[in-house]
């Protein structure tokens, strides 16, 4: 029934990430690129994270990519705002990333050109509220491996390291 319930909200959330990509096109003007959305699973390695939230969790993103780059680089540095849910045996895991990353690009291309690959690193305070009512902030980080399919969707892996969240994490999304 959890796994059932988890694809139900992986696929409510695929699709509301490919409604804000259209509705973003056509109607936000000032929304500079490369923003992005992105849903995925986050997969704890940490034990507090997977025996509070389980083996599976859902993974949301938001991404504004700064006007700011290294000149001569194909990098870009990137904002990140996102979500990690889950619930197991009546507890809770609710993991909230605030990062800034750095991403570069393969072949001297953008690291959001259509067909290429990109990595990246960030680091930045993750809240985490697990198996509780209270919250703390912790200083963490991640690197990211990823690749761009064309249209502005692509698939990324990232890996987390935080206190008690580290972890996989394997997404689709979109940019716009």
């Amino acid at each position: 029934m959890r796994s059932i319930r988890i694809c139900l909200y992986a696929f409510l959330a695929t699709a509301l990430v490919l409604s804000i990509h259209g509705f973003a096109k056509a109607q936000i003007p000032l929304v500079t690129a490369p923003s992005a959305v992105s849903v995925g699973l986050f997969l704890p390695s940490s034990s507090d994270a997977k025996n509070a939230g389980g083996s599976s969790q859902l993974y949301v993103s938001a991404q504004y990519g700064l006007p700011v780059n290294v000149p001569l680089t194909p990098t870009r540095t990137v904002v990140t705002l996102e979500g990690e849910f889950g619930t197991h045996g009546g507890q809770h895991s609710n993991i909230i990333p605030l990062t800034i990353g750095e991403y570069v690009g393969a072949s001297g291309k953008s690291p959001f050109a259509s067909q290429n690959v990109y990595a990246g690193i960030g680091a930045g305070v993750y809240l985490e509220n697990i198996g509780s009512d209270s919250s703390t902030g912790q200083v963490g980080g991640y690197g990211v491996i990823g690749y761009n399919i064309g249209a502005g969707f692509f698939v990324q892996a990232k890996y987390q390291v935080v206190k008690s969240a580290n972890g996989p994490i394997v997404s689709v999304g979109s940019r716009f």
